[in-house]
């Protein structure tokens, strides 16, 4: 059996692979040494991350998909100005340069 139960977790997160994702995220944190948030008996980091996610610890958002491709956009824009002004390091071919 779960424990949290899958019911009482599904109350909290909209869809099966929204809780999956999300607990695996925090038990990732968790594995890295981020603090608990909840009190638990529990050595397990799932086991903790899912009951943090049932206390309303642990929330997620869903971003805009179009905001983050733009933002994106934006840093490859900004990399490119970046590397606009460095030297042109290529190689030119010896023969075209003894001509």
């Amino acid at each position: 059996m779960v424990n949290p139960s899958t019911d009482a977790l599904m109350e909290k997160v909209d869809t099966r692979y929204g809780l999956v994702v999300l607990a695996a995220r925090r038990a990732r944190e968790l594995l890295a040494g981020d603090e608990l948030k909840v009190k638990s008996s529990s050595t397990k980091n799932v086991t903790n991350a899912l009951e943090e996610i049932l206390e309303g610890k642990i929330t997620y958002e869903i971003g805009n998909p179009q905001e983050e491709t733009a933002e994106y956009a934006l840093e490859d824009i900004e990399l490119d100005d970046a590397l606009a002004g460095e030297p042109d390091l290529s190689v030119e071919d010896a023969s075209e340069t003894e001509k």
